[in-house]
């Protein structure tokens, strides 16, 4: 049995769920609000020492830290592979994965989406220092990520098949591109467009889809 404790507006555990769907594991989702509710946050703390989402127990066995996660799922279960065999083409996919995971998250996800959507619907002023320096690395993100690129399937970043360098971005990118200026921004990436279009109607996105978009 494989349960896994997270929350649909997060990006991380979608990220995870993403995983799972292409995977086609089977599992209990358990979802929790660790933002709001003080028993969801106190019952996550026992299962992550920081409290954070995702964490998953498969028959015993605990595990926290998405990028562990989706490595223990690849070991562990059958389906599709995540990760190419080819040990460039792998280090490529990783690369683009940790490109989203340490600047893509801060950037497009707090300093944009947060600052110009999320803010503005609570009534708060978004930080315009912020927004500035967030589009300025978000340039780097895509300009970076477009010439990583490689020439398969408009749905793979790296390879010939969905890696964890789509499953890191395609959360991420869901939420960047609910800001209008960041969405027009992103036209001008043609590899990154066509990969966001045939992203955008996978299967495993539109049944992970977060309540925070298009809010």
């Amino acid at each position: 049995m494989l349960t896994v404790w997270g929350a649909t507006y997060s990006v991380y555990s979608r990220v995870l769920r993403l995983a799972l769907l292409e995977k086609g594991i089977a599992h209990d989702w358990v979802e929790v609000d660790v933002f709001g509710d003080a028993a969801d946050q106190a019952a996550q703390h026992a299962r992550h020492p920081f409290g954070k989402i995702p964490t998953l127990d498969h028959d015993g066995f605990a595990l926290y830290e998405t990028g562990p996660c989706l490595r223990y799922l690849e070991g562990a279960f059958d389906g599709p592979a995540l990760l190419p065999a080819d040990p460039r083409t792998r280090a490529r996919a990783e690369q683009i994965a940790a490109i989203a995971d340490n600047y893509g998250y801060s950037a497009m996800v707090w300093g944009l989406f947060v600052e110009m959507i999320s803010k503005p619907r609570d009534a708060e002023e978004p930080d315009q220092e912020v927004v500035r320096e967030a589009f300025a690395q978000a340039r780097i993100i895509l300009d970076t990520i477009e010439a990583l690129s490689g020439d398969g399937p408009d749905e793979a970043l790296a390879g010939d098949a969905v890696s964890h360098a789509d499953l890191f971005l395609a959360p991420v990118m869901a939420y960047f591109v609910c800001v209008p200026p960041a969405r027009a921004m992103l036209t001008g990436y043609p590899k990154l467009s066509r990969w966001w279009q045939a992203w955008a109607e996978r299967p495993s996105m539109t049944a992970t889809r977060s309540p925070l978009e298009g809010t």
